[in-house]
């Protein structure tokens, strides 16, 4: 089973996310979040790749992937086949342009 990994930048988005979710919509809805995301992290554990690429990304020097988690918003990560680790390097607004994505990526 691969090591799911959260960077700084994407833990501090979620917590935003999950706040706001919390905030406008309650409980209710935190709880589907975290169900979800529990759910994403375990399948990325035991099959790294079977998420699409994220084709907007294509001109980097990682393969970069993308799972959707509650249709506004993309878990953007790589894996590292060699360590066995997926790398979950932010979580991107998909009502953002996607432009502002690879220049920040590409940093």
């Amino acid at each position: 089973m691969a090591e799911v990994i959260i960077r700084n930048k994407a833990k501090i988005r979620l917590a935003k996310i999950l706040e706001a979710a919390y905030t406008d919509y309650g409980q209710t809805t935190l709880n589907r979040f975290l169900s979800e995301l529990e759910h994403i992290e375990h399948r990325l554990s035991i099959q790294p790749e079977s998420y699409p690429l994220e084709y907007s990304l294509m001109g980097l020097k990682r393969k970069y992937r993308y799972c959707t988690l509650k249709k506004n918003f993309k878990l953007i990560y790589f894996y590292r086949p060699r360590l066995d680790k997926v790398v979950i390097v932010t979580v991107w607004d998909t009502r953002m342009n996607p432009i502002r994505l690879v220049k920040e990526l590409q940093k």
